[in-house]
């Protein structure tokens, strides 16, 4: 008689046992998501960005990134990349104008006659370097803008 006063409790309560255990939906507003809006000009696309339906500086993106550390991490990345991108297009301006240089210079030096050799190796060696620092430039600041985009991709997490 005992186990079935017991079963007969467990029966009843069991629905709210699972009640109990229902996940809790999110109280975060959705109204914090930061959106970015392409606005086309004349001849160039600008972003912009909201947060709420309000128009956004960038500054104020980045004050509200930094502010969550997931977001901040993904954050500092995207500036790392920029910076190193920054930094390979002044080394592949600096390389190109050496193997200008050095091609304006091989080409002064030689005889006009049909034997003429020119020695042109620096030029080249320099116009590989450019070469190879305009790649970096490119490929850094592609992966500054996937870090920047996935920064704000995270953040947004928090809300959806």
């Amino acid at each position: 008689m005992k186990t079935k006063i017991i079963l007969a409790a467990l029966s009843i309560f069991s629905p709210f046992l699972l009640k109990a255990q229902q996940a809790i939906k999110s109280t975060a507003q959705p109204d914090s998501i930061i959106k970015i809006i392409p606005l086309e000009a004349v001849d160039d696309v600008v972003y912009a960005y909201t947060i709420g339906g309000k128009l956004q500086t960038r500054e104020d993106v980045v004050i509200k990134l930094m502010a969550f550390a997931p977001s901040a991490e993904e954050y500092h990345r995207s500036k790392n990349n920029f910076t190193r991108g920054w930094i390979s297009a002044g080394a592949f301006g600096v390389s190109s104008f050496a193997s200008v240089i050095d091609f304006h210079n091989a080409g002064k030096n030689t005889v006009a006659t049909m034997g003429a050799v020119h020695n042109n190796s620096g030029a080249y060696i320099f116009t590989g370097i450019a070469t190879a620092f305009a790649a970096s430039a490119i490929i850094n600041w592609v992966e500054g803008f996937k870090h920047f985009k996935k920064s704000i991709k995270v953040y947004n997490q928090r809300f959806e």
